[in-house]
């Protein structure tokens, strides 16, 4: 606004003083509204000379005081510019809040879409993965009873075995498969001990004998059928309140030896979690239900126990000897067949014959199906005709647990693919069940415990 607009505006208020009040309210409204637009913070003369409704000097202080008319234009650029650079860095600032906003919200949406993609494609192969699985299944029992037929028996993973598919011998296009095969009795049998074999085992652990025979009969009382209370046992009644029950019931887990009474004090630290005690009692042992140890197969820690059973030393002579390490060689044969072997060998003496066999009666197999990012696991417990009865001692209430087939599903992702496991529904289960315990069976061994879990 030019000088002249100025002085003009406020000569004309000037006369409008004259006029009476309501016009003097006005004109003071009119020209303090064009004085803020031009000048946002005008001196203190000139706002004393508004409240006096002195609009003529007012004009004259901003033409020719503290304001003079000459920088008037000046002054308002550059207060124009400072509120440009004021606005832009605001501008600057909010682009920059909203650009972190859609960055958070891409990556939400991503972590999203990567759970959902992967729970689809699960949803998707989960029923093809799990008939790859079983394929895969008969491709090993067909490979291990290949190497039955040849060598007589299964004798020890030195037969080549442990790793059916290994050697490429089957391959498949659709999908990739990893099997691995063990022997499930290289360890003891925990259900057949009794009370005097327990504590004989957890002395030559180097436990007090105190100590061995409460370790031994509270995990009888934990596993008997009845609710009768061993001399130095627990049953119900020693139990805390809201800790679990013996359930009368053989192990299905060794970690559940984490519930048994002074178990959870020596073989468990302070948060639960298993020691090294623990850990040297699991390749021990085993929850698994067989009869005798296979000779080929048991560690030396298994055969140290099997002796201190028999009451007698271990020597290191007897591992060597069943391994083939010493003693006459022939064709190549590092297993051992029968006890004439191991003694030929140099074996100074063996465990009881209650105890030992040289064939491989229980195994496990564990197969892994992928297909891009979709996963199958089954596990399947391969056993001789008969494996199962029980020795003397904590006899298992459920006998029938080996023939039990449990299946368990999750999938790393939404509800949707849990869901996909379950579509085969309870007929799905049954006839899963029915080709497990009848389907695949061959030269007297049996599908005897499947676990299966999709992934």
């Amino acid at each position: 606004m030019s000088v002249f607009r100025i002085r003009r505006c406020c000569d004309t208020t000037g006369r409008f003083e004259s006029a009476g009040a309501p016009f003097r309210v006005f004109a003071r409204a009119l020209c303090c509204a064009l004085c803020r637009a031009i000048f946002p913070r005008p001196c203190g003369v000139f706002l004393r000379c508004f409240s006096r409704l002195n609009f003529r000097r007012a004009g004259r202080i901003c033409l020719r005081g503290a304001l003079p008319p000459g920088k008037v234009a000046g002054a308002r650029a550059v207060r124009s510019c400072a509120h440009f650079r004021a606005r832009a860095a605001s501008a600057v600032l909010f682009v920059l809040c909203l650009i972190f906003a859609a960055s958070a919200l891409m990556v939400t949406l991503a972590e999203y879409a990567a759970s959902e993609l992967r729970a689809r494609a699960s949803s998707q192969y989960e029923s093809d993965l799990r008939t790859d699985a079983y394929s895969v299944l008969n491709a090993t029992i067909a490979v291990l009873e290949e190497y039955r037929s040849i060598d007589g028996n299964l004798y020890s993973e030195k037969q080549g075995w442990g790793f059916p598919l290994g050697d490429g011998r089957i391959k498949f296009d659709t999908f990739e498969a990893e099997v691995k095969v063990s022997d499930e009795t290289g360890k003891i049998p925990l259900a057949n001990l009794d009370t005097a074999e327990l504590v004989a085992i957890f002395e030559e652990m180097d436990i007090s004998s105190a100590d061995a025979q409460i370790l031994a009969d509270c995990l009888l009382d934990w596993t008997d059928s009845d609710s009768l209370k061993r001399l130095n046992g627990a049953e119900t009644d020693d139990y805390d309140d809201y800790a679990p029950k013996p359930p009368n019931r053989a192990l299905v887990s060794l970690l559940e030896l984490r519930h048994v009474e002074r178990f959870d004090e020596l073989f468990f630290d302070s948060d639960g979690n298993p020691n090294d005690l623990y850990l040297r009692f699991a390749e021990i042992v085993s929850v698994e239900n067989f009869d005798k140890v296979n000779l080929n197969s048991a560690g030396e820690e298994v055969l140290r126990m099997l002796m201190a059973l028999k009451g007698r030393d271990y020597d290191p002579n007897i591992y060597r000897a069943l391994r083939g390490e010493i003693g006459f060689i022939e064709d190549g044969i590092t297993w051992t067949k029968d006890d004439g072997v191991a003694y030929s060998r140099g074996a100074p003496e063996l465990p009881d014959d209650n105890w030992k066999t040289y064939t491989a009666n229980l195994l496990k197999i564990e197969i892994v199906v992928r297909r891009g990012i979709a996963e199958y696991y089954l596990c399947v417990y391969y056993g001789a005709e008969g494996t199962g009865s029980v020795k003397g001692g904590a006899k298992k209430a459920d006998s029938t647990r080996l023939t039990n087939t449990s299946s368990s599903s999750s999938s790393s992702g939404s509800q949707s693919a849990k869901r996909s496991v379950g579509s085969q529904g309870s007929t799905g289960k049954a006839q899963s069940q029915s080709f497990a315990a009848q389907k695949i069976s061959s030269g007297g061994a049996k599908i005897v415990k499947v676990r299966e879990r999709g992934r």
